[in-house]
């Protein structure tokens, strides 16, 4: 447990869940879960709050174009507690939100 007052440090703690799932011969679906959750003191001016977290949910594809060659492309949600920067009126229920796409080439050898 931190305490409100005295001391400068922070715990982060967080986790992940993944499932790859082939969808056909050469096509693999990925979904991925992630949290980290921070507690404790910030600095001054900071745009953290004393307790904060952050969500990401991947949804993904990978093919297999050959034995060592693959394409992977993925699009990820990001949730955010904390309010946008400069918005510290907005209340704690809140959530900014933040999307992202990823295409990829992988090769093996």
């Amino acid at each position: 447990m931190v305490p409100k007052d005295g001391g400068d440090f922070f715990v982060k703690q967080g986790g992940y869940a993944e499932i790859e799932h082939p969808l056909g011969k050469k096509v693999d679906g990925v979904f991925r879960y992630d949290v980290m959750y921070r507690t404790g003191n910030v600095l001054v001016g900071s745009e953290l709050r004393r307790q904060s977290a952050v969500q990401r949910f991947t949804v993904g594809a990978m093919v297999t174009v050959d034995r060592a060659f693959r394409v992977k492309a993925s699009t990820e949600i990001w949730q955010f507690s904390d309010p946008e920067p400069g918005d510290k009126l907005a209340p704690r229920s809140d959530v900014s939100h933040a999307v992202a796409f990823h295409l990829g080439v992988v090769g093996t050898y």
